[in-house]
């Protein structure tokens, strides 16, 4: 499927914008903070003496997360190309967190 550099971007930033959340967030009631935490996020050797699972790896990871978020956010797209709004909203929120966390304080 061809791809336009304007649907490339909002992909793009729809991804970042969702990953971050997923990582880093709690989410709209809280539904990310629940996902990590299922996935065994909160795991780790020195606490419980369990070693954090994959599942849990990957939602605490922006990076990591992001190759699935990509593959998911492609392929609803390439079926469905009337969901560029859903990517938009996302993406707008992205382009804002970056600008965000570009001029945040540490």
């Amino acid at each position: 499927m061809a791809m336009s550099w304007f649907e490339f971007v909002v992909l793009a930033l729809a991804t970042f914008r969702f990953s971050y959340m997923l990582a880093q967030e709690d989410g709209p009631w809280g539904v990310f903070g629940r996902v990590r935490h299922l996935a065994g996020a909160n795991d780790s050797a020195l606490g419980n003496g369990r070693p954090k699972p994959l599942a849990g790896k990957v939602v605490s990871c922006a990076l990591c997360n992001s190759v699935y978020v990509a593959t998911g956010f492609y392929a609803l797209f390439a079926i469905f190309p009337q969901s560029l709004p859903f990517f938009v909203i996302l993406a707008l929120s992205g382009a804002a967190s970056l600008a965000y966390l570009a001029v945040k304080r540490p």
